[in-house]
């Protein structure tokens, strides 16, 4: 019939350029959409500290922004799903994978923390709930004569290994501090995974394994000819690296059960990841964004992990500071009290 009516064939085509026209003109303006959403996200960030020195406007407005590009994923995924409905394959061929730079959160930025993601867990099924995020807020004040600097997510072939820069100072006026990276290790069990095939959401149960220091540093400063000069000392701490702390362990014999933090992921775009904890506060949320390709902010770290792997020692200290943390399991286990049933 449309080889025989030249009409009825310019008309089907008209159609089916305004169909692609429109469909282009759609996702055109979804992108667009999406990227000014990420675009006042950043802005925000940058100018409030990571979401840490926001006001409540500030914080209202990345709480929006942070649901309204979830939303967009969902949104988007509904509508590629619809375009493609043909197909037999309903999923997105995606990667977490990669290195994750944290850009934003309503929470401390060393709660990203693989090892504290655990404590804080446990803290709400085992203590009470509602209960672990004043408490880290505590812990914060408590050891506020430190400056968490930097942190991430490193994803790699099912692990999680969480890095937090943090440079300790020492007694006010005397120019001396400790730098270093704290990487907390973990395993990842995704529910939404099948085949190395996923959606842009998923569920992860991850598993706290070790818990060690890398990249470590003593700052100082003396006084010269010129005055007061700084300096940075690479190998006095470097025997550090060499030992970790088996943290997942510890978490296991103290409170019987596995070291688990479970983690709702949303993969925004190709550089940018939303990460809410379900089993803490639901509105909380950390942003990451991708570790800029060209200058490779934490590779070596990642080099220095991988250089002591399997050569690494247990550490007293670290493994006493883990037993630290625990401390209000056991007093909780010698008053008697029972565990949080909510």
């Amino acid at each position: 019939l449309l080889a025989n009516s030249p009409q009825t064939m310019r008309k089907f085509h008209h159609s089916l350029t305004f169909g692609f026209v429109l469909l282009q003109t759609t996702y055109s303006l979804s992108g667009s959409l999406l990227q000014a959403k990420k675009l006042e996200l950043l802005q925000t960030a940058l100018v409030s500290g990571r979401g840490q020195w926001a006001n409540d406007k500030e914080k209202d407005s990345l709480y929006e922004l942070v649901a309204s590009l979830e939303e967009t994923v969902s949104s988007s995924m509904i509508s590629e799903r619809n375009v493609n409905e043909d197909e037999e394959e309903d999923k997105i061929p995606i990667s977490f994978d990669g290195c994750w730079e944290l850009i934003a959160s309503d929470l401390e930025p060393f709660r990203v923390s693989t090892f504290f993601l655990a404590l804080a867990s446990r803290v709400e099924s085992n203590i009470r709930k509602g209960a672990s995020t004043p408490a880290l807020s505590v812990h914060r004040l408590a050891t506020s004569v430190s400056e968490v600097e930097r942190a991430a997510w490193y994803v790699s072939k099912g692990s999680l290994k969480s890095f937090v820069q943090l440079k300790v100072g020492s007694v006010p006026s005397i120019p001396l501090a400790l730098d270093g990276v704290v990487v907390s290790s973990g395993s990842i069990q995704s529910t939404d995974v099948e085949d190395g095939t996923a959606t842009t959401k998923s569920r992860w149960s991850v598993t706290l394994e070790n818990t060690s220091v890398v990249r470590n540093k003593v700052l100082y400063g003396l006084p010269q000819e010129t005055g007061l000069t700084p300096f940075s000392n690479d190998e006095a701490l470097k025997f550090i690296s060499s030992q970790i702390a088996p943290s997942g362990d510890i978490f296991r014999n103290v409170l019987d059960e596995e070291p688990v933090a479970i983690i709702d992921v949303t993969l925004v775009d190709d550089d940018m990841l939303i990460a809410r904890v379900p089993e803490l506060d639901p509105k909380s949320y950390f942003v990451f964004s991708k570790s800029n390709p060209k200058t490779q902010p934490w590779q070596d770290v990642v080099n220095e992990i991988e250089e002591q792997s399997g050569q690494q020692s247990n550490s007293l200290l670290g493994s006493a500071a883990a037993l630290g943390m625990l401390n209000p399991f056991f007093s909780r286990r010698a008053r008697g009290s029972r565990r949080y049933d909510p």
